[in-house]
Formats: structure tokens, C-alpha cells, sequence
């Protein structure tokens, strides 16, 4: 197994607890944040706690409300679901020590190189046999497994992630909500983490970025002066992180299902297996479906072939509504008019915010 987190640690902990040998690679030593908008929704609330995660305990902040904003407008509605919001950098090693404790082999610090059918390379020129080869390293590519996407080159998306302490007056209008700012070429979302944190994440067109010139440094100045809720949310904000967590080429719209197999042995979990348009907040949902999805058919003696058809059953319909509501909101001339119909119907919001989930 590659990867320690969410859909890794959780993949590892369902094949140990079913008597399976499981050994899991995961190339950070200490806790460390990952690119994520750390919402935990329904399905995500409930598979932690089928694991014996107790959120609150954590520190998970319980999220009800979502709100979204374009220009002035603005919408907000209850959502129709459990949900909190908790940091990576918590949740992801109290899910390793887990599996740890139900007999997962877990090796930190060690980073893999590439994949083979029954083998894993490490850094260092070391190889490990294994008879299955999982990889879950999110939005992250092992050679020998890169995934392929038929996504049209606008879709390109650059992903970025920061935690800031808001004023107590920010805190108060945030309150127990997610928001959703439209910003030129993507979107930002806003949630409380806890630990007197709010999560920033963002997905925008790698194109605007260098259009505007922008830089880790600058572009909370940006996002600021194009976004008059957002400068609301930021302004005298204070960055908790040295500089902001940033991914590339993130391949929104990828499916297992519709990629080129794997070579035998080789399965994928976790945004190596799907990755949904991050507007939804269904991430870390998916992470751990996946994991279950994957386990279940391994326990069964499924195929890659019976797996990828599961992945179908179970969550097709989710991806399928979610890139829809994504190709819409791509069209930014959209984005006034239906955040402003939405809030004189926000019934609408809160059922979008369902039909984006399974079920």
C-alpha cells in the first residue's frame, strides 16, 4: 500500500482487520497538511466513526450551513446533511496509528519511486514484493501508474491550500458554514478546522494565475480585490502556514472506469481512483468510499475488472451530477444569476448539495 493518507490508511485498516497482511508506505515522518478542503460530509462522518473515530474528540468543528457568494450576491441555506470539518494534519495520523493498531505494517517515512506488477520501488533502490500493489497517493503520481484523463486542457487546474486565524468578528460571521467564493477562473472555498482555524482552498485555471502574475506571496492581495466577500472574510486575517500548500495538474473529471487498465496486481483508491470537482466537498467522502469499495472487493477475490465496474455502481452517478454542476459553473457570466435564484429559492441549494452526494 502507497500512501498514508485517508483512503490508504483506510484501505490498510479494512484488509487487517479481515486478516490480510498489509504493510503501508507513507513518505511523511511527522503529521503533515495535504491540498484539501477538509470537509467531512455524511458519508465521511459515518465511515470515521465505523473505525472508532470519535470527531469530536479530534477537534472537528460540525458544519451546518453552506453559503455561496459571486460578486455581492449571495445565497445560504441549512445543509441536508451530518457534516464537520477537521484539519488533515489531525485526521490523517489518528487514521495511521489506527491501523497500526489492527496490525498494518506502517513504514513512515519512506517514499515510493514506481510501481511494478508485485512490487514496489522505494527511494534508495530498495524493491518490496507484494502480491497487491495499491496505490493511494492522492493527487500525487507514481511512476509506472500516472493516471490519464481525457479532460480538455482548460480544464487544468492548479490547487491551493492554507489555514488562517480570522478576527473574532470574521469567526462570528463564518460561524458553523462552508462557503464557496466564485473568483475569476475557479472557485475558493472557506470553512472552520478547529484549533481556531479556517481552511482556504482553492481551484482556479492555471492560466489565470499567470495571467495576473500571481504568487504565493500575492495572491491573497488578489483574491482580496476581486472578491469583495472574500476581502470581508480576510481582511486582517492573520496566515498560519509559512506559505500555501500548491498541487498542479490536477486531473478533475478523471475515472477509473474510463481509463486505460492497469497491469494486474495494481489497484488504485482514493483520487488515484476518481477525482470529483472539488466545488462539491466530497474529497474526503470519496477517500474513504473508495477504501471500503476496494476492500470489499479484494476480501471477495474481485478482478481490477469487477472493481472498476463497482466504482461505476457506486459512485457513477455522484462524479456524473458533480462534473455536470462544474461544466456549468464554468461559464462565469452564470455565476450572479444563479447564486442570486438561489437565494430567493435556497430549497435549491440545499437539494444541489444532496444530489452531489451518492445515494
Amino acid at each position: 500500500m502507497i500512501g498514508g493518507g485517508l483512503a490508504g490508511a483506510a484501505t490498510a485498516t479494512h484488509l487487517a482487520r479481515a486478516g490480510r497482511e498489509v504493510i503501508l508506505l507513507e513518505r511523511d515522518r511527522t503529521p503533515a497538511h495535504k491540498v484539501c478542503g477538509e470537509f467531512l460530509g455524511q458519508l465521511a462522518c459515518g465511515e470515521l466513526e465505523r473505525f472508532g473515530v470519535d470527531l469530536a474528540a479530534l477537534g472537528a468543528v460540525p458544519i451546518a450551513r453552506t453559503r455561496l457568494f459571486a460578486g455581492r450576491a449571495k445565497a445560504e441555506a441549512p445543509l441536508p446533511f451530518r457534516a464537520a470539518g477537521l484539519s488533515r494534519a489531525t485526521l490523517d495520523p489518528h487514521l495511521r496509528t489506527l491501523a497500526a493498531g489492527v496490525g498494518v505494517d506502517l513504514r513512515t517515512g519512506v517514499r515510493a519511486t514506481g510501481v511494478t506488477p508485485g512490487a514496489v520501488e522505494v527511494e534508495g533502490g530498495a524493491s518490496i514484493a507484494a502480491d497487491h500493489v495499491i496505490v493511494a497517493t492522492g493527487k500525487h503520481e507514481v511512476r509506472g501508474v500516472l493516471r490519464r484523463t481525457v479532460a480538455k486542457a482548460k480544464d487544468s487546474k492548479i490547487g491551493i491550500k492554507e489555514h488562517l486565524r480570522l478576527t473574532g468578528e470574521q469567526c462570528d460571521a463564518l460561524g458553523p458554514a462552508v462557503e464557496l467564493h466564485f473568483i475569476p477562473g475557479g472557485y475558493a472555498g472557506l470553512m472552520p478546522v478547529g484549533a481556531g482555524a479556517a481552511n482556504l482552498s482553492i481551484a482556479m485555471e492555471t492560466g489565470v494565475w499567470r495571467e495576473h502574475g500571481l504568487t504565493p506571496a500575492s495572491y491573497l492581495d488578489w483574491l482580496r480585490s476581486v472578491s469583495p466577500s472574500l476581502s470581508l472574510r480576510l481582511d486582517g486575517a492573520t496566515r498560519l502556514f509559512e506559505r500555501p500548500l500548491m498541487v498542479s495538474g490536477v486531473p478533475y473529471g478523471f475515472r477509473l472506469w474510463g481509463a486505460k487498465p492497469d497491469l494486474p496486481g495494481i489497484w488504485r483508491v482514493g483520487d488515484q481512483a476518481m477525482v470529483t470537482p472539488s466545488l462539491t466537498g466530497e474529497g474526503m467522502s470519496l477517500a474513504l468510499g473508495t477504501a471500503k469499495c476496494l476492500a470489499d472487493c479484494l476480501l471477495n477475490g474481485a478482478s481490477t475488472s469487477d472493481y472498476r465496474a463497482e466504482l461505476k455502481r457506486r459512485f457513477g452517478r455522484q462524479i456524473a451530477v458533480a462534473r455536470a454542476f462544474d461544466v456549468v459553473l464554468q461559464r462565469e457570466s452564470l455565476h450572479p444569476p444563479i447564486v442570486g435564484g438561489l437565494a430567493q429559492w435556497p430549497a435549491l441549494l440545499s437539494a444541489g448539495a444532496k444530489w452531489s452526494r451518492g445515494g
